[in-house]
């Protein structure tokens, strides 16, 4: 890891959708296992998680008030880690447009929902 960049890591133990083994970008194929979610810092940050399953759906929202500040839907792939805030992967949807984040504030949260129904929403600090 960088020494300028500071990274928040959370070790969730929500079993993340349910089936074969991860690493597949097959949005068909599930994983199993507690999932670690992490963020690097800035206005853009690297959103990353192991183990590596590809995600329906992605989205990131200010806690306080619940407004979307941006929205991924997968199309025909699943969205596969890492993904760069504002960065659109090849072969997924946009639903909501990237807004700026502002540096220092606790409230945004990532949202994202897995094959399967799974799903959870985690703080992160950019």
């Amino acid at each position: 890891m960088s020494n300028r960049m500071r990274h928040t890591a959370f070790l969730l133990t929500l079993a993340v959708c349910a089936g074969a083994a991860c690493g597949s970008t097959d949005p068909s194929t599930g994983c199993e296992g507690p999932l670690q979610l992490t963020t690097s810092s800035g206005p853009t940050p690297t959103i990353d998680w192991n183990p590596d399953c590809p995600a329906d759906e992605l989205a990131v929202y200010e806690v306080t008030t619940g407004h979307t500040l941006w929205a991924l839907r997968r199309a025909a792939q699943g969205i596969t880690p890492p993904v760069t805030y504002g960065t659109v992967p090849l072969g997924i949807t946009e639903v909501h447009a990237a807004e700026p984040l502002v540096l220092g504030t606790n409230s945004y949260a990532l949202y994202m929902k897995f094959p399967g129904g799974t799903d959870g929403s985690w703080p992160f600090q950019p």
